[in-house]
């Protein structure tokens, strides 16, 4: 059967841009992985972490994956629900796992002591939700976290809260999705000497994950509006599920891109956005080569600017379709293009203004980053 893409796609080779029409939003989510709608089509395999079947917790740092701003409200940073696609070996008994939430600790790991714990909410599967699923949560009170953390020095992410057992995937538990740059058919396909982006919070201690650089499945939902970092290499198959691929990859594929053939890799990928906001909201899109040295707030618009007011840019305006989602391709030009060489020797970041014409309000997105240079 085929799948038809819920968002439509637009090309901003910043001067021109064009919409189609798609399939109706739900809400305002962020998902740092190649393929956030169909995951199965880049998954590698289902994990715990490098913790195996103990419990533990598997992390990513906000600042690291574009959540840099995210959900931001008068009330500060504040998540309503959640979307996680699991493997269960044994749907016959349910299992636990929990939302957490963690400072950066100064030597900019998670902060595994009990002072470092911002949130954790434990939720259990139901029974019969054997192979994989997807297990969405809407929040009964919204997590909120301070509004001094925006600018994304903390860490989320899911808690093993029971053992699995046996086995290399275990006959019993649960496991999330990933996808890993590795040499299986599907996965992600960041630049070469592309950082993880993986933690782990086991027996009280932090570290980053010894697991092969990679993602995990994990989709949070805001009220305000998201922006998601993408990229577009077109010789990559490593998101095709039944003949189907996807153009964009929005995991590390699309945060660390290669825009100038590193190390004579031959690729030359174009950055991309998914934005989701308002209906029928008006976008303003700005790029700048550097962030702001702390984020400004402006009164009347609700969020912070994240980027460098004096090295920002225009890149763009839209108006959002009635379903309130775009993907958005920024076309970088060919090979010898100098777009192409200015975007690998620095590190590129983008966010929205949008303005709701229903509500007659502003908004920023959250602001993302996409990394060429090593």
């Amino acid at each position: 059967m085929t799948r038809k893409s819920r968002h439509p796609k637009v090309t901003l080779p910043l001067t021109a841009l064009f919409v189609t029409a798609f399939l109706p939003a739900q809400q305002h989510s962020f998902a740092f992985y190649p393929d956030p709608d169909v995951p199965v089509r880049s998954t590698v395999i289902s994990i715990r972490g490098a913790f195996g079947n103990a419990t533990g917790e598997l992390l990513m740092r906000a600042d690291e994956i574009g959540l840099r701003g995210f959900g931001m409200t008068a009330r500060g940073i504040e998540i309503t629900g959640s979307r996680i696609f699991f493997n269960d070996p044994n749907g016959q008994s349910a299992e636990r796992y929990a939302i957490v939430a963690r400072r950066a600790a100064a030597n900019g790991l998670p902060d595994p002591t009990p002072n470092g714990l911002l949130f954790r909410e434990v939720f259990t599967t139901q029974t019969g939700s054997g192979g994989w699923f997807a297990d969405a949560r809407t929040f009964a009170a919204p997590i909120q976290l301070p509004a001094a953390l925006s600018n994304g020095d903390w860490f989320v992410g899911i808690e093993f809260v029971d053992r699995a057992t046996s086995g290399p995937f275990g006959s019993d538990g649960l496991f999330v999705f990933a996808a890993f740059d590795t040499a299986y058919h599907r996965g992600d396909n960041p630049r070469s000497g592309a950082p993880t982006t993986l933690y782990e919070v086991t027996n009280s201690a932090a570290g980053r994950s010894t697991l092969p650089g990679g993602s995990i499945h994990l989709e949070l939902v805001t009220t305000a509006p998201t922006l998601m970092a993408g990229g577009r290499n077109p010789a990559n198959s490593r998101q095709t599920l039944n003949g189907i691929s996807i153009p964009y990859n929005f995991g590390r594929g699309g945060r660390f891109v290669d825009v100038r053939s590193h190390l004579g890799s031959g690729r030359f990928d174009d950055l991309a956005v998914r934005l989701s906001g308002p209906t029928g909201g008006l976008a303003f899109l700005a790029l700048a080569p550097n962030l702001a040295t702390s984020s400004l707030p402006f009164a009347g618009i609700q969020g912070e600017l994240f980027l460098s007011p004096t090295t920002m840019f225009h890149a763009g305006t839209f108006v959002l379709p009635t379903t309130g989602e775009a993907d958005l391709l920024l076309a970088l030009g060919p090979a010898s293009s100098p777009v192409r060489l200015i975007a690998s020797q620095t590190d590129l970041h983008a966010q929205v203004l949008m303005f709701d014409p229903v509500q007659q309000t502003a908004m920023f997105t959250n602001a993302i980053t996409w990394n060429s240079k090593p």
